[in-house]
C-alpha cells in the first residue's frame, strides 16, 4: 500500500497515518478494545474437548469456493448443526465467531461459521444480498453430506447474517429446521437503505455499513485510501 497524504483532519488524534494497514488495525484494536463479558447459562456442557477445522472449502455450484470454520465435539458421532454465514469475518474479533463456535460445540452441536462470497477467506466477489440464496442452499447441501451431520440444521445470527438466514429459508431446504435471525429484514430497500419519507439513501445505516465492508477489500487487495 502506498502512503497517501491528506489535507483532512485525522479522525484519530495522536495516530499518524501509515501505509501499513496491519499496524493501523492493531492500533485501533488496542484503543477500542471492549471489556470481556460473560453471560451465565443454565445449559450444562455436554462436552469439553472441541475439534476445530479451519478454512474448510465449501464449493458452490458455479465453481467458487467459500471457506468455513467447523467446531464440533471431539468425539465420533453425528450432531445437529448450527450455521452462520457472515461478511464480517469468521476469524475477526468484531463478531467473536470462535467464541460462539466453541460454545455451541461444548453444548453438543456442530457449528459452521462461514465467510460469505468475496469476504475474507472466501473466493469470489462480494455483491451484497445477491448470492446469499443459492450460496446458502449449496452450503446446506454440503453440510448434510458431512459425516458429522445428523441431518438437522439451524441458522443463527443478526444483521447481515440474519439476512442470510431469511434469504435461504425462501427455498425451503428439507434439512433447514429452524432459523433465528435478529435485527434483519427481507425488505432491504425500505428497512435500512432508504429513508421512507423522502426516498433518500440512508447514510446513517447503509452508508456506514458500505464503508465498513470496504475495509476488507483494502486488506485483501492492498488498496490505498485517499483521505
Amino acid at each position: 500500500m502506498k502512503e497517501k497524504t491528506s489535507k483532512k483532519e485525522n479522525p484519530l488524534p495522536g495516530l499518524a497515518w501509515t501505509s501499513d494497514q496491519v499496524e493501523l488495525d492493531n492500533e485501533l484494536r488496542k484503543r477500542f478494545h471492549l471489556p470481556n463479558v460473560s453471560l451465565p447459562t443454565s445449559t450444562p456442557n455436554a462436552y469439553e474437548d472441541v475439534k476445530i477445522e479451519e478454512n474448510v472449502v465449501v464449493p458452490m455450484r458455479d465453481g467458487i469456493n467459500l471457506r468455513a470454520n467447523v467446531y464440533r465435539p471431539n468425539v465420533d458421532g453425528k450432531f445437529a448443526v448450527i450455521l452462520s454465514r457472515l461478511p464480517y469475518g469468521k476469524d475477526e474479533p468484531y463478531c467473536a465467531m470462535p467464541v460462539h463456535g466453541r460454545y455451541w460445540a461444548k453444548k453438543g452441536y456442530a457449528c459452521v461459521m462461514q465467510d460469505v462470497r468475496g469476504k475474507f477467506a472466501s473466493d469470489g466477489v462480494f455483491d451484497p444480498f445477491v448470492n446469499e440464496v443459492n450460496d446458502g442452499y449449496d452450503t446446506l447441501n454440503w453440510i448434510v453430506r458431512q459425516p458429522w451431520c445428523d441431518g438437522n440444521i439451524g441458522m443463527i445470527g443478526e444483521s447481515y447474517y440474519g439476512y442470510t438466514q431469511l434469504a435461504v429459508a425462501t427455498l425451503d431446504h428439507p434439512n433447514l429446521k429452524c432459523i433465528a435471525p435478529g435485527v434483519a429484514s427481507l425488505g432491504i430497500y425500505g428497512s435500512c437503505n432508504y429513508n421512507p419519507d423522502d426516498n433518500a439513501l440512508s447514510l446513517q445505516t447503509f452508508g456506514y455499513w458500505a464503508a465498513e465492508m470496504a475495509v476488507d477489500k483494502i486488506q485483501r487487495h492492498d488498496v490505498a485510501l485517499d483521505y
